[in-house]
């Protein structure tokens, strides 16, 4: 047998210093009790979250969040693509331009809110020299409307749209 702790309590351990140190380097301190704490006053570990990657390393869909699908049957679409918040915003971040992010509002224009995400859509993948497997981010008040919209941005022929429901 061999003396040597297993990788992951060690990789557990440096985990939970890690995450001790950001604390403290972000103004964080200590309870009564001695236990990290954040600038809010939660443990250190209850305020950090786990984001579950939307797209691999290769740029395939992964597998969705199951609390991204809206409670509204009407607000699901064909494609079945959510993201949260937290999801989109970490994609966003990452590829920047490269992400093309709608807002769908209702409009008392004469273009209807669907055409108009969809012209928005195909204008920022112009301006922006994207493909059409760029990630959409479609998002709205209305999720039954933000809905179609996802919907009308896939029929056109982009591939990677999700809707953004929390």
């Amino acid at each position: 047998m061999s003396n040597q702790e297993p990788r992951s309590a060690s990789r557990t351990l440096a985990a939970m210093l890690l995450a001790a140190s950001l604390v403290a380097a972000c103004g964080g301190g200590s309870d009564d009790d001695g236990r990290a704490t954040a600038l809010d006053g939660t443990s250190a570990i209850s305020s950090a979250r786990t984001i579950a990657p939307l797209l691999d390393d290769e740029g395939g869909v992964m597998a969705g969040d199951p609390a991204a699908v809206p409670e509204d049957p009407a607000a699901w679409t064909r494609a079945d693509r959510y993201a949260t918040e937290a999801q989109a915003e970490q994609v966003e971040r990452a590829m920047g331009a490269t992400a093309i992010s709608i807002l769908v509002e209702p409009s008392l224009e004469a273009v209807s809110p669907l055409e108009l995400a969809v012209m928005t859509a195909y204008g920022l993948q112009a301006s922006h020299g994207l493909q059409l497997d760029a990630p959409v981010f479609v998002r709205g008040a209305n999720l039954r409307l933000a809905a179609a919209a996802a919907d009308r941005i896939a029929d056109a022929g982009f591939t990677r749209v999700f809707l953004v429901t929390r």
